[in-house]
This record gives C-alpha cells, sequence and structure tokens, in this order.
C-alpha cells in the first residue's frame, strides 16, 4: 500500500473514532420547536383521564342532557298548564255568563207562568160559575121532566080506565054521525099526537142534560189538567232557577275547576235525560232549524205565539213546532190558536214503522196527546220540553218511552 493511501485510511478512522467519542448533546443542534411539541405531548399524555374518568364524564354529560330535556319538558308543562288554566277560565265565565242569561230567561218563564196560572184560575172560577149556572138549569130540567112524566104517568092511566070500559073501535063506533066521527078521530090524533111530541121533548131535554153535563165536565177538566201542569212547569222553573244560582254561586267562589265538574253539575239542571249531541246527516230542515234554541231556551206554557217570546226563545211544545215548519214554509194554522189539539188533525197519521225524521209524534202526558214534538231519527225527537227547553230527547227508553202510545202524524 502507498504512503497516501495509508495515510488516508488513518485519517478516515480517527475521524470516525473522534465522532464516536463526542457526546450526543454536542453532536446536534438543540431544536426549541421539537421540544415544545415534546412537551405538549408529554402534557396531553398527563391530562388524558382513565377510562373509569372517561365513563364518569360521559354519564356527567348524558345527565345534564337528561336534566335539560326534564327542565324544558317541565317548562313546556307549565305553559301548557296555564294555557289550559286560560282556556278553563274562559270556559268558566262563559258558563256564568250563560247561566245569568237562562236565570233571566227563567224570571221572564217564571212571570209568564205565573200570569198563566192566575188566568187559568180565573177561567176556572169562571166555568166553576157557568156550572153553578148549568146545575141550576139541569134542576129546572129535571123539574120540567118530572112534570111531563107526571102528565104523562096521568095520560096513560086515563087511557087504561077509558080502554078498560071500551076500545078505540067503541069510541068511534058509538058517534052519532059522520061529522062526530071525523072529530072523535081528531080528538084521538091529538090526544095521541100531544104524547108524541110531550115524549120527544122529554128525550130531547135528557139528550140536552147529558150535553151539557159532559160539555161542562170536560171544559172543568180540561182547565184542571192544565192548571196541574202550569203548577208543575211552575215547580221545574223554580227548581231551575235555584239550581242555576247555585251554579254561578259555586263558579264564582271556584269551586268548580275542571269541565267534568261543569258537565256533572249542568246535568242536574235536567229532571229528563236529554242529548248533548246534535244529529249529524241529511236531515230535514224542520229539524235542523231548531239546533239553535238548545240550551238558549226556556219552556212556557202558553208560550211561543207572539214576536216577543219568539225572539227571546220562550215556547211550549205546540208553539215549538209551529215556529220549526214555518221556517220551512209549512204554516201549521194560525200562530196564536196552536196547540196540541189542532196539531193531532193535520196530516196523515202513520204507523212507526212508517216513521222519518219530520214526522211529528205525540205523548200522552197529563192528558192525551198532551206533547208534541218533532222526530229526528234513531229513537230521537226534538221539542220544547217543560224541563229543558228546547232539547234533544230519548223517546225509546225512560219517561218518554212510557208516554208514548204510537200517535205519528205526517205533514204532507
Amino acid at each position: 500500500m502507498s504512503y497516501v493511501k495509508k495515510w488516508f485510511v488513518l485519517s478516515l478512522l480517527l475521524c470516525l473514532l473522534h465522532f464516536l467519542s463526542v457526546p450526543s448533546g454536542f453532536a446536534e443542534t438543540p431544536n426549541p420547536k421539537a421540544e415544545e411539541k415534546e412537551q405538549v405531548e408529554d402534557n396531553i399524555k398527563a391530562d388524558k383521564p382513565t377510562e373509569k374518568e372517561e365513563s364518569n364524564k360521559k354519564s356527567q354529560e348524558r345527565k345534564k342532557v337528561t336534566a335539560g330535556k326534564e327542565e324544558k319538558a317541565s317548562v313546556e308543562e307549565q305553559k301548557k298548564e296555564e294555557k289550559e288554566k286560560k282556556l278553563l277560565l274562559k270556559q268558566i265565565k262563559k258558563e256564568e255568563k250563560y247561566h245569568r242569561k237562562q236565570v233571566k230567561l227563567l224570571d221572564v218563564a217564571l212571570t209568564e207562568n205565573q200570569e198563566q196560572i192566575k188566568d187559568l184560575k180565573k177561567k176556572i172560577k169562571k166555568s166553576k160559575t157557568s156550572m153553578a149556572f148549568y146545575k141550576k138549569e139541569i134542576k129546572q130540567l129535571n123539574q120540567s121532566m118530572d112534570k111531563r112524566e107526571k102528565v104523562l104517568k096521568d095520560r096513560a092511566v086515563a087511557l087504561q080506565e077509558q080502554a078498560s070500559k071500551e076500545t078505540y073501535l067503541e069510541i068511534l063506533l058509538g058517534s052519532t054521525n059522520f061529522q062526530d066521527f071525523i072529530q072523535r078521530i081528531e080528538v084521538m090524533s091529538a090526544f095521541m099526537e100531544a104524547d108524541r111530541e110531550m115524549i120527544q121533548l122529554q128525550q130531547k131535554d135528557v139528550a140536552a142534560l147529558k150535553k151539557k153535563k159532559q160539555q161542562q165536565q170536560n171544559k172543568l177538566r180540561t182547565l184542571t189538567d192544565a192548571e196541574k201542569e202550569l203548577e208543575t212547569v211552575k215547580q221545574v222553573i223554580v227548581k231551575q232557577k235555584e239550581q242555576q244560582k247555585e251554579l254561578i254561586k259555586l263558579i264564582n267562589t271556584k269551586k268548580i275547576n275542571t269541565k267534568e265538574e261543569i258537565a256533572q253539575i249542568r246535568n242536574t239542571l235536567y229532571l229528563f235525560p236529554t242529548e248533548t249531541t246534535k244529529p249529524n246527516g241529511s236531515l230535514p230542515e224542520v229539524v235542523k232549524v231548531g239546533y239553535r234554541w238548545i240550551d238558549h231556551s226556556v219552556y212556557v206554557f202558553g208560550g211561543g205565539r207572539n214576536s216577543k217570546d219568539v225572539s227571546i226563545g220562550v215556547f211550549d211544545c205546540s208553539s215549538f213546532v209551529h215556529w220549526a215548519f214555518l221556517q220551512t214554509g209549512v204554516e201549521l194554522g194560525e200562530r196564536h190558536s196552536v196547540s196540541t189539539e189542532t196539531l193531532n188533525k193535520l196530516g196523515k197519521r202513520i204507523t212507526f214503522a212508517e216513521i222519518k225524521p219530520g214526522d211529528i209524534v205525540f205523548f200522552d202526558t197529563y192528558k192525551v196527546d198532551g206533547h208534541v214534538a218533532i222526530y229526528v231519527g234513531n229513537g230521537k225527537f226534538i221539542g220544547a220540553q217543560s224541563s229543558t227547553g228546547v232539547a234533544i230527547a230519548d223517546m225509546s227508553t225512560g219517561y218518554w218511552a212510557s208516554k208514548f202510545k204510537g200517535h205519528i202524524r205526517r205533514i204532507q
């Protein structure tokens, strides 16, 4: 090997040994960024939670989310409750307003009812006075009949005595001449005619007596029945008025707080069950026109026969039926004189198998055909009842079923 090569190899070895002998800190130039990065990584590693800590953290976060949702739901529930309370308060105020209006209507009904009773008592008094007059007349008829009966008896006795002595033929043959014969025939005919006329008068008087008795009995019975119904209606009105005032008192003292309580107490206002829902479907107009008066009318015996009554919803059963048909262009006689007696002769009588909405139905209440209404369908009717005013009721069960005797009429 040449000297140069040896020197080169030796220099290389020395350099290598020198490099290996120098400390690493001096081998590299310090890098601040790398150190900072390493420091950050070390810090991250130091801050990194354990699995348990991570699990606890997630659990806490879930609880926070759940609590937030519950709080939100609670707030929404409170808002909903506040809204419902406001709506209920509004409904209760509306209910109070409605019942105050009903009290006013009942006051009107009570006043008119009392006027009807007062008028009816006058008629009954007049009828009883007439009855006294009829009794006097009947007594005179009886006396007249007694006198005629005595005359007839006396005449029969006389004829019998005459017949025992001689026959009619002997009387005639005993005539002295033809003129006497004719006179005897005329006298006997006159006696027989007089007897016949007296018998006919007797029969007429008896018939007149019976007729007057029947007429007076019917009149007095009708007036007495009407008085009974008016007294019943009066009791119903007074009771309803008391209930309405009690309900207003409960509303004002905040003892009624729910719709259910309102409905429960309102149901106690009626003596007979009513339907709260109005039938749907294709019903005749005469059925539907009355819906407007449900919960907005009052029953007054003899009411609904003038514009003032109708304008405030005052009806009795027959005037309501008359009004309903009039709204459809059908007039059932004069409004001022309409009654169940005038309605039960109109149209055509039909059977229950033929019944359909719009037919009129009669009930035997305080008398035969004492109540009338309009058939709605499905065993229901709409009418003005003494306990409810205009309402829909069930005639297939209960009170009205017991009063329905099958009288139905169809207005042509």
